[in-house]
This record gives structure tokens, sequence and C-alpha cells, in this order.
């Protein structure tokens, strides 16, 4: 089921959006590379608020957040504090982790919230949270820097993710082999067979992973992200490349017929 915010439609067999992720630690440097973004025309950006140096302080998360509300007006924000178990730098424990997550809804500027959902007891209950205290949509993720799971096992954990109710899914990890990108293009495939009304966004890291950030539109990821300056992970491609395979692609499937 497609979803469109502010102008911006998420959507399985169209070009996936590009997120350009920020990962400054400083209030000042965030709001200014986000605003450099914005003027740039990128349409999603992530604030990686874990490497924020105030990302303890629920204050401190609040004041840039509602700095980097006129800001973001036309541009969907992702609101992301990623944990250390999952390639961030949040060391938080739960109770942390929530806190920071509900501080980040809470003050209304964020389009997306991304919860893990491997990190906190019961994922349902924090999806509730930050739809009870904002408009924001939740990406529920998961991410594995250390091996590709077979089939079967992504796609159980695709199911189980599915049904805790978020707005869109996420799932990351990192290939052993290239026969483990394609695993990642299979489950992501099957996955929106199995459930056409859900979103998904998929990828496998590094290089071996690449092709999975620009085939979305085949297979299915409605997101992809980019780097504009540092990579928040490996295989990350630059903006400006991301976005001209994304068109190349599209208009080669248009004008075969297939899109």
């Amino acid at each position: 089921m497609a979803l469109t915010i502010k102008g911006v439609t998420f959507d399985r067999g169209k070009p996936p959006v590009i997120c350009v992720p920020v990962t400054a630690q400083k209030a000042g440097d965030i709001v200014s590379e986000i605003s450099s973004l914005v003027d740039e025309g990128i349409s999603m950006i992530e604030w990686r608020a874990d490497y924020f140096e105030g990302i303890g302080n629920r204050k401190a998360v609040e004041d840039v957040m509602k700095a980097l509300k006129p800001v973001v007006k036309n541009t969907v924000l992702l609101f992301t504090v990623r944990t250390a178990a999952e390639g961030g730098a949040f060391e938080g424990d739960e109770d942390a982790y929530v806190d920071a997550i509900d501080a980040g809804a809470s003050s209304g500027a964020a389009d997306f919230v991304d919860i893990e959902f491997l990190s906190v007891q019961s994922p349902r209950d924090v999806i509730d949270i930050v739809h009870n205290s904002s408009p924001a949509k939740v990406i529920l993720s998961h991410h594995d820097f250390e091996v590709t799971e077979e089939e079967e096992v992504l796609a159980g954990q695709l199911e189980d993710m599915n049904a805790a109710g978020a707005d869109m899914l996420k799932l990351a990890v990192m290939p052993q082999t290239m026969s483990d990108l394609l695993t990642l293009l299979y489950a992501t495939y099957g996955f929106g067979l199995a459930y056409p009304d859900s979103l998904l966004i998929s990828m496998s890291m590094g290089k071996d992973g690449m092709l999975s950030r620009i085939s979305g539109e085949m297979f299915g990821s409605c997101v992809t992200f980019a780097s504009a300056g540092k990579a928040s992970a490996p295989g990350q491609i630059p903006y400006e490349d991301c976005r001209t395979m994304l068109s190349l692609i599209h208009k080669n499937l248009k004008d075969q017929g297939t899109a």
C-alpha cells in the first residue's frame, strides 16, 4: 500500500526514495548539514541521533528537533537512534533508548521514527508510544552486521516484524558471499508477494551487497540510503551517483514496458 508524505510517495514497483543520513555530533552542525541537504533538493533525510553528543539529554534532543521543524517543512525527516548492537553509537539501556525515541517523536518534527525490533522487549508497545505522541510513522528495523541468514529465516523475521503493527519495515544484512546478496533479494521479493500491502526497505550491506541499493524498483524495496559526505553504513553510494543509476534503471524498465 503506497504511503505519501510531504508529496513523497513510498511504494514498491517504483524508484526507491533516496534517504541521506546525517551523523554530525553537535547541534549546530546537525541543523546546518540538514539545512544544506534541504537546499540541495534531497527529499528524505535521516538524522542519526545516536551520534549526537546530547543524545542522553531529552531536552537537548527536543531542542534540535524544534530547530529542525521549520527546516524540514517540505522534506521527509527520519529520526533514528541506532544502538551499538546494530551498528550504531547508542549504548544506553532499553529505558534510555525508548526515552530518546519518544523525545524525537513527540517533537512533531519527524515524519518517520526508526525502532529496532530486537532492542525492545515489546516492539508493539513502543510503536504505540510513537503513534500516540506524534503523527510520525514507524519504521521497524533489524540490522545484522555479521551475516545473512537463510532465506527462510529472513522471511520469518519479516513476518514477525510485520505482525508488530509498524508502518514500514527495514531489514539490513551483511553478505559473506555474492549468493547472500541473492538471498536478500529473494526474501525482499517474496515478502512483497506475501504481503502486498506492507512496505519494506531492504539492503545487503558492503561491497558485495551494493546492487541491492539500486535494485529496489525491481525487487520491492521502497527506500535506499545514499551518502552525502560521510557514509553511515558500509556500501552506501554517493547521492548523485545513486540518483543517476536509479533514473537509468527506471527509464529502461519503462522503455521496455515493465514499469
